[in-house]
């Protein structure tokens, strides 16, 4: 019978002993590696989460701040919109109340205009009839002043009539006059003047309302100033050639009388003489 070999079992038992402490410090190093390895990660991840921490706290922040600018940004736009619309308010009740006193205002002037447009046409009639008036006037005063009419005293002059008809009723009354006279020749030389007057008088009135203005009023008044203007300078030349007469006749008779006075002067004294003789004779006789 064959002995068992115990050197070899011995042998066997250390090798894999050995072998079994390399096993294990291999597992024990690769369990530390692995170890290490994690707490490198874990060191790598805390490292990332606080870097990513920090981010976020900035990032954060950053929201925060965007966030309050933009409340702000917000809160200013508000105002400025509620400013603009309180001004564009403002804009509008102003141009309201302006467009309405515009409007009130154009009211006011039309109004205005139209009173005095109405009070000029009243004044532009009133200047034609006062004009026509002075002018029938005139007319009327130089066809007597041509005529030698004498103007009665005690009569109504036709320069102091106001209105035409109290100027034709001045005519008539003189043409009736005329003919109710007791110089029947007067009243026959008479007779044509006072209608003769009348109807020029007439014509004169109808051409004048048939024109618009008053230009042909102002031309025919212009024409009776001249015309009254001439009579006067020749009135005026023949008063002063009457006074040139009288002058002269009263230094004619300055001179008669002076002659006359010498004359009367003379025989008084020759008289006185003669008879201061004859009184002689007297007493020497």
């Amino acid at each position: 019978m064959q002995q068992p070999n115990f050197r070899d079992q011995s042998e066997r038992d250390v090798k894999g002993q050995r072998e079994e402490g390399d096993s294990r410090t291999d597992r024990n190093q690769t369990q530390e590696t692995q170890e290490t390895d994690t707490a490198l990660q874990i060191s790598e991840l805390q490292a990332l989460l606080s870097d990513a921490r920090e981010t976020a706290h900035g990032t954060q922040e950053e929201l925060t701040l965007e966030r309050q600018a933009h409340r702000d940004h917000t809160h200013s736009s508000s105002q400025t919109v509620s400013q603009l619309q309180e001004e564009h308010q403002k804009a509008l009740t102003r141009r309201d109340f302006q467009l309405q006193s515009l409007s009130l205002q154009t009211r006011l002037q039309q109004k205005f205009w139209s009173q005095e447009r109405n009070l000029m046409v009243q004044e532009s009639h009133q200047l034609k009839q006062t004009l026509l008036l002075l002018s029938l006037k005139l007319r009327c005063f130089l066809k007597q002043w041509r005529l030698g009419r004498k103007l009665d005293t005690e009569a109504k002059d036709v320069l102091e009539v106001n209105s035409l008809k109290d100027l034709y009723l001045l005519l008539e009354e003189e043409s009736l006059a005329a003919h109710q006279g007791d110089n029947k020749m007067a009243a026959a030389e008479e007779q044509p003047l006072s209608p003769s007057i009348s109807n020029e008088l007439c014509l004169l009135e109808k051409s004048y309302k048939q024109t618009s203005g008053v230009s042909s009023t102002l031309a025919d008044l212009k024409g009776a100033l001249q015309d009254l203007s001439g009579e006067l300078r020749e009135e005026r030349q023949g008063s002063q050639e009457l006074t040139q007469q009288f002058a002269r006749a009263k230094a004619s008779w300055e001179v008669e009388r002076t002659e006359l006075k010498s004359l009367i002067t003379q025989r008084h004294e020759a008289g006185s003489a003669l008879s201061a003789f004859n009184m002689n004779v007297l007493l020497v006789g």
